[in-house]
């Protein structure tokens, strides 16, 4: 690039990653001609404890994505800090807006406690209120069927803790426990129709999912439609929404401070 300012654009700006680092080829998730997504950059992007696998999917169908267009831009020379200066200056203000806002919620999730999501979980209810029936779930996704019913007959004589702790060190075998689904989450018409006929406690069957892997999962608690979803199975959710609404706060804090220390004129 021409400047250090495109360098520190390569750096931050999240819209179009790019992996061109001197690793060992062969550990790489992805490529697209010659930059690399690798497992470091694809576990920054992608969170197992808040994602299904699924969503390992449309990760790395994201970054392929945004790396085909950054190859292309940059191929067409639309990158060239000279002539696009002013696009570029108006994505480093948005960049920098957005870290400004970024470190007063980094700084905000620190500082919430226990208390605070009760709080705000009890004085808003009708966030929560389940329009549809919910589930809580222990699932293991097996890449072929036969060690799917192997370890499914195995998880109907033993216990959750044994299962979790043996298949955990499996690899590419994805271990999930306390899974809460909604229904619009549900992964396919199959896992649907087995959870509105299972009851807490019972084992499904081996069921195929979309990407061709075989599910098998314990029913650890059913939530009917109407009701309300205890705050220890919906903990992220809330902490997701408070914390949005602390960004708000953060944000009109922010431009009040920021509008008392300068001087702006509109003419």
């Amino acid at each position: 690039m021409k400047s250090n300012r495109i360098a520190v654009l390569l750096l931050i700006l999240f819209l179009f990653p790019s992996c061109k680092r001197e690793e060992q080829k062969t550990e790489f998730i992805a490529r697209v001609n010659d930059s690399y997504l690798y497992h470091r950059e694809f576990y920054q992007m992608y969170d197992s404890s808040k994602h299904s696998p699924s969503d390992s999917v449309e990760v790395i169908n994201g970054w392929i994505k945004r790396e085909l267009f950054w190859q292309e831009a940059e191929r067409k020379g639309l990158l060239d800090i000279d002539s696009n200066r002013q696009k570029f200056l108006n994505i480093e203000k948005k960049i920098a807006y957005q870290l400004l806002l970024d470190e007063a919620i980094i700084q905000t999730e620190t500082e919430i406690i226990e208390d605070d999501l009760s709080y705000f979980y009890n004085h808003h209810p009708e966030f929560y209120l389940l329009k549809d029936d919910a589930y809580l779930i222990n699932s293991v996704t097996f890449t072929d069927e036969e060690s799917a019913i192997k370890w499914r007959y195995e998880w109907i004589n033993k216990k959750w803790d044994h299962i979790k702790k043996v298949l955990e060190r499996v690899p590419g075998v994805i271990v999930e426990q306390s899974r809460y689904l909604k229904f619009y989450e549900i992964p396919g018409k199959d896992m649907l129709s087995a959870l509105r006929n299972m009851n807490v406690g019972e084992v499904s069957l081996v069921i195929k999912n979309s990407e061709r892997r075989f599910i098998v999962f314990e029913m650890m608690n059913i939530f009917r439609q109407g009701t309300l979803p205890p705050l220890e199975n919906i903990r992220d959710i809330v902490m997701s929404d408070l914390l949005a609404s602390r960004k708000i706060i953060k944000e009109k804090e922010l431009f009040e401070k920021l509008t008392s220390e300068s001087k702006i004129e509109i003419r």
